[in-house]
């Protein structure tokens, strides 16, 4: 072997061990970001965890403690025997009032419907008591508005009547006092428009389902205003002529105010109850 064969070879040996030697440092160095990525990825979770932690902490020491009430709440009534069922022809007395157990009113008389407010008598009321109701008596002084006494012993209200309409190609749960915006409709802002693709009404009675819609159902709504939608941009793009087209449209909308949504048994109104003037009124609610 020559003299410059051996320095070639020489030479090719010190080139590989200096790549070599490189790419050695480069993986310490890969290894050192990994591993300070995975490090700092760890004390970030450790963060997180640890604020998260004294979050639930100081919302745990915020939450009232729950005590238990000895003694009985309010006036116990003693019972004034059995829940028999009388005719509503007869007025039944009570040694206790206002009555809280002993004979009551049976169908089609009582139990009233759930959440009724009305002018009822002890015989109606004590029924609903019996299938687990809770009865709320007032005396409204004169001309005191019968809402604001039902806002007061009923903070929640009444169940709100609802609807499922069908229109514009799309299904809206709607309650009086709701927007939509559905495609243009033929009306002008404020004119009254009438939605008769009910699918399904529900409130306090039980819900009405339609096959596909319920028959004599109706959503009333008021125009709102009208306008155009978003601009959607379509292209066309025909490959064999290397011809390309772009095409803008705007849908022509209305916004829509839900007013009263008629029951087919509303009877032209919708399916609220008739307050009567002040009396001892009660109302008869039970949970779910």
């Amino acid at each position: 072997m020559s003299r410059t064969q051996r320095e070639l070879k020489a030479l090719r040996q010190q080139q590989r061990e200096e790549a070599a030697a490189r790419q050695r440092s480069r993986d310490r160095r890969n290894l050192l970001i990994i591993g300070g990525v995975l490090g700092a990825a760890a004390l970030g979770i450790l963060v997180v965890a640890l604020y998260l932690n004294n979050q639930a902490q100081v919302a745990s020491a915020n939450h009232l403690k729950f005590q238990t009430v000895s003694g009985t709440i309010g006036t116990q009534v003693p019972d004034e025997g059995p829940a028999t069922h009388i005719d509503p022809s007869t007025t039944a007395t009570y040694k206790f009032y206002p009555a809280t157990s002993g004979p009551h009113y049976a169908q089609p008389v009582a139990p009233v419907p759930w959440r009724t407010v009305s002018t009822l008598v002890e015989g109606q009321y004590l029924h609903n008591l019996e299938h687990g109701g809770i009865a709320i008596l007032y005396n409204c002084p004169s001309g005191t508005d019968d809402r604001v006494i039902e806002s007061r012993v009923a903070p929640g209200g009444a169940i709100t009547m609802f609807a499922i309409v069908a229109t514009s190609g799309k299904q809206f749960r709607v309650t009086e006092g709701d927007r939509i915006v559905v495609d243009r409709v033929p009306a002008n802002v404020g004119q009254a428009v009438r939605l008769e693709s009910v699918l399904m009404v529900g409130g306090d009675q039980k819900p009405m389902v339609g096959t596909p819609f319920v028959d004599g159902a109706a959503v009333e709504a008021t125009v709102v205003s009208h306008r155009s939608g978003d601009k959607i941009i379509v292209f066309k793009f025909e490959a064999r002529k290397r011809k390309r087209r772009k095409i803008g449209h705007r849908q022509q909308l209305s916004e829509l105010r839900i007013g009263a949504i008629r029951a087919p048994d509303a009877g032209g109104d919708t399916a609220r109850r008739t307050r009567k003037p002040a009396g001892t009124k009660s109302e008869a609610t039970t949970e779910g």
